[in-house]
């Protein structure tokens, strides 16, 4: 069984709004690019949610996916050497010859799939999956990198909650509760190619401003249907007097398509 993606990030709170930024790239054009398309069960449906400009890229005769490859990789703060780039080339290829026809109806169509929301966060890497303080660290990290916040413009909680999702492969998600101080500010970098390359927009959304969005199932499923449980987790949540790391409150609540539970809201052991 493969090991989940798992990521370290924020929630961060301000009038029962959450801060989400909005990537360059489809998590389906990521998945391609890194090698992760693997037996996907409906390449049709899979294509669909590219953006439109991702689609046109890719087919392009003088498209050249080295580039695209090795910035995905970076997000993954994984290095990638040329036998690394080499293989996963040629695994693009090779996959792109079976998405082409599904890729060219899908343009006929004008298929345009949005781009993802998330909280700002950062794939692990594997040694830093089991430590809180590791992931804390990459948490912190992948904020400023993304939205430019520092540490000192956040009150971080004893709270985090953890949640996974499952789409053909699992991500596992490890999100710290934290509020704006009066120092607060966040922006985008047009001059910082890290961010930008990673990074189309940061904006604070509330669950009506969700609801009204059109965002892809991911965003869905880990954000705008969680949202109102979250801040009310959150807003109910209180020290216990014993044990650590056990849920606070954890919501039942279920995904009537999935049948799985949202997420569980935890204390932080420091």
């Amino acid at each position: 069984m493969k090991q989940p993606f798992v990521s370290a990030g924020f929630i961060i709170i301000n009038d029962n709004k959450i801060l989400l930024v909005e990537s360059t790239d489809t998590y389906q054009a990521n998945s391609l690019l890194a090698g992760r398309y693997q037996n996907i069960s409906n390449p049709r449906l899979f294509v669909s949610k590219m953006t439109l400009n991702e689609k046109k890229k890719f087919i392009q005769d003088t498209y050249n996916p080295v580039p695209d490859i090795k910035k995905c990789y970076k997000n993954y703060n994984v290095e990638c050497k040329s036998k690394l780039i080499d293989k996963l080339t040629n695994d693009f290829i090779k996959n792109l010859n079976i998405l082409k026809p599904h890729i060219i109806e899908s343009i006929a169509a004008n298929e345009d799939g949005p781009l993802p929301l998330s909280y700002p966060k950062g794939l692990l890497k594997i040694a830093s999956a089991n430590s809180k303080t590791e992931m804390l660290d990459s948490a912190i990290k992948s904020l400023y990198y993304e939205t430019k916040i520092t540490s000192d413009m956040i009150t971080t909680t004893p709270f985090y909650i953890n949640q996974e999702y499952t789409d053909e492969l699992t991500y596992k998600f490890i999100l710290f509760i934290a509020y704006p101080k009066a120092n607060f500010s966040f922006h985008l970098d047009k001059s910082d190619i890290n961010q930008t390359q990673k990074v189309k927009s940061i904006n604070w959304y509330s669950y009506q401003d969700m609801i009204n969005l059109k965002t892809d199932d991911i965003t869905k499923v880990q954000i705008t249907y969680k949202i109102p449980d979250i801040l009310k987790a959150v807003d109910s949540a209180s020290l216990p007097d014993s044990i650590n790391d056990t849920p606070i409150n954890e919501w039942t609540t279920v995904s009537k398509r999935t049948n799985q539970k949202y997420f569980q809201l935890l204390l932080w052991n420091k």
